[in-house]
């Protein structure tokens, strides 16, 4: 294997790893998972009064509602992660890189100043 992939595999392994020892968030994902069963049963129970379109329309913003809740968790996790691993997040590398470039030009400017 490539080491680039193999530094990836272990950043990914390490990323679960912290994960699954973080307590809190099992403990969310539980609760997560407990409401949406819930939520899914009362869901089942209204289906049986209500017509077939309002049904799947209901899942149907159950399942975006679902979606973006997951994006959101996900991201927070990651950001947590990259917190515990104190690993620098790629927006902040651009910045620092942007950052870098505009000292850069700063001592070549006074380099250049100081020659005249």
């Amino acid at each position: 294997m490539k080491a680039k992939t193999m530094i990836e595999l272990l950043g990914l392994g390490t990323n679960l790893y912290l994960v699954s020892r973080d307590k809190d968030l099992v403990a969310q994902l539980s609760k997560f998972a407990k409401s949406t069963k819930d939520t899914l049963h009362e869901m089942a129970e209204k289906a049986k009064q209500d017509d077939e379109e309002g049904l799947m329309y209901q899942l149907l913003l159950k399942i975006k509602e679902a979606e973006q809740d997951i994006e959101k968790k996900i991201g927070e996790m990651a950001e947590k992660v990259y917190e515990k691993l104190q690993l620098a997040h790629i927006s902040e590398v651009r910045k620092l890189r942007g950052e870098l470039e505009e000292l850069r030009g700063k001592i070549e400017a006074l380099r250049r100043e100081a020659k005249s």
